[in-house]
């Protein structure tokens, strides 16, 4: 996007111009917090609204009646998108989604506690039941953003007894696996496999000093007490576990990158 023709409405994140964006085909930069699965749906359906041609992701079988039947597959997502990834230790982003979701400091946020007021106990009964004003929990982000399941109800409330939880992290494992991370609190390794990946983005955005939509609560309550982590943890192990799936990707990729 260039800053001379892009209108920076309120509230929203300022436009980025990018040096030598590839332009070999059409491409468009999205941002934002999303669902993996839905993604792959919006670019199949463009694809097939520009009328592509999209015979690599045909499949064909003949019937027992001795008719051939030829039909579109769904094993495509892998090549929509370049994705790229934060990760964040899950304690922490727990508690910086509930700040920002449900206090900020504003004048019309809701009667909530700060974080550092509440109890063990409070995070086991308030975390699961608490969503903002456009339907958002602050459990499993991750299951949220690559996994298949798009009932908020159930992912505020997943935990290590669903039946569904080990088909679920197989299936956001696989998917993450396809995204360049980055891990903002490792802000110059970030960078180093950032400009690696991506070098048109990577040399035009610095995670160290590029800080956008900088959380308004006072660092004071992002203090926790003595048991929360624990707490929190219970709820929202589906993410710890691909957190950490996700460490051991950018620790290769870094690696990689700085051969």
């Amino acid at each position: 996007m260039d800053n001379s023709t892009c209108q920076n409405q309120r509230g929203m994140v300022p436009c980025v111009h990018f040096e030598a964006i590839p332009r070999q085909s059409y491409r468009a930069i999205y941002a934002s917090h999303i669902n993996y699965e839905e993604l792959v749906r919006a670019r199949r359906q463009m694809i097939q609204s520009l009328r592509v041609d999209n015979k690599e992701n045909n499949d064909s079988m003949t019937l027992s009646s001795g008719k051939n039947a030829t039909y579109y597959h769904l094993k495509d997502d892998r090549h929509h998108f370049d994705c790229l990834t934060n990760i964040r230790q899950t304690v922490s982003r727990v508690v910086s989604c509930y700040n920002f979701r449900f206090r900020q400091g504003k004048k019309k946020s809701l009667d909530m506690p700060y974080a550092d007021e509440m109890t063990p106990d409070d995070w086991t009964a308030l975390l699961p039941q608490a969503y903002d004003k456009y339907a958002g929990g602050c459990n499993n982000e991750l299951l949220r953003t690559f996994g298949s399941l798009n009932d908020e109800e159930i992912i505020n409330t997943f935990t290590k007894d669903s039946p569904y939880f080990e088909s679920e992290l197989r299936r956001a494992a696989g998917r993450m696996a396809r995204c360049i991370i980055v891990d903002l609190h490792r802000c110059e390794e970030s960078n180093a496999v950032l400009q690696h990946y991506l070098p048109w983005l990577g040399h035009s955005l610095d995670l160290c000093t590029g800080h956008k939509n900088v959380g308004k609560t006072s660092s004071n309550h992002t203090r926790i007490r003595e048991g929360s982590a624990e707490a929190i943890l219970v709820q929202n192990e589906f993410d710890e576990s691909l957190f950490r799936f996700g460490t051991k990707l950018f620790d290769a990729q870094l690696r990689f990158a700085q051969r």
